[in-house]
């Protein structure tokens, strides 16, 4: 579905050819959004030893992760002309857990037998930045293509009645593309979305990148505003060699305040 609208809009690319606006993007330059983000999280995923041996665990069920969390979020936007704008967001959606396993997991190298009291902290980290150039604006709306990065910095440190810890930390970087629209719904109200998607399958690796984002905003002052949005993503990762996997997705409602210069 992705793929056929981005190769609808790129067929309509030579036959669209507009001047730089003076509208209501003049007034939209820079944009500053900072809130409340409620997600609900279901993760999956195996880190094997170096013997290529590992359990696939539920990270809520076998390890007492928080199913959801409250955490502040930001995103920026600046827009260097009517054409061209580039976004900033970053989000921590690091949480704890504690929890008595109930089977063997065996994460990387260590064994953790039935009965282990484990007290779990999942270090999530999330740098977006991308650049987005609007191929077709009226005094309504502006849809872009948008390319970029989402950076995850992941890290698990699980701590045992036994006194063994257990860390791993890993930084992934994740291009991605995808189409980015604002609609002028009334003139202080707008309508924003984005969906953003990456794939690959390259030797031993496969994975799979989907991040969607709608939101309505109010400006109820030149400079002031606030907005609702709904933000969905799901990451998938494998590494057939190594076996390593990760099945990561979540859902959540966004609440924040605008700044607009």
């Amino acid at each position: 579905m992705i793929a056929r609208t981005i190769s609808f809009v790129a067929l309509l690319l030579p036959s669209l050819a507009f001047a730089e606006t003076e509208f209501w993007l003049t007034n939209d330059r820079i944009n500053i959004n900072l809130g409340a983000f409620i997600t609900e999280f279901d993760g999956e995923g195996r880190a094997t030893s170096d013997a290529g041996r590992g359990t696939k665990i539920d990270l809520e069920d076998d390890l007492g992760l928080e199913e959801s969390v409250s955490v502040a979020r930001l995103d920026t936007s600046f827009r260097i002309s009517s054409r061209h704008s580039v976004q900033f967001s970053y989000i921590d959606l690091s949480r704890e857990g504690d929890n008595v396993t109930e089977r063997p997991l065996l994460i990387n190298d260590t064994l953790y037998p039935v009965g282990s009291d484990l007290d779990v902290d999942f270090d999530y980290r999330v740098y977006k930045l991308a650049y987005t150039y609007s191929i077709w604006q009226t005094p309504d709306y502006d849809l872009g293509f948008t390319t970029g990065l989402h950076i995850f910095e992941v890290g698990l440190t699980i701590k045992t009645d036994l006194a063994k810890t257990e860390d791993s930390d890993e930084t992934a970087p994740f291009p991605m593309f995808g189409l980015r629209g604002s609609w002028l719904l009334d003139p202080d109200v707008f309508f924003r979305t984005s969906i953003e998607y990456f794939a690959i399958s390259e030797g031993d690796v496969e994975g799979s990148l989907l991040d969607i984002l709608v939101s309505i905003e109010y400006k109820f002052s030149k400079r002031w505003g606030f907005g609702i949005g709904y933000n969905h993503l799901d990451l998938e990762a494998e590494n057939s060699d190594s076996q390593d996997e990760l099945d990561y997705e979540y859902d959540g409602i966004l609440l924040y305040g605008k700044l607009v210069y």
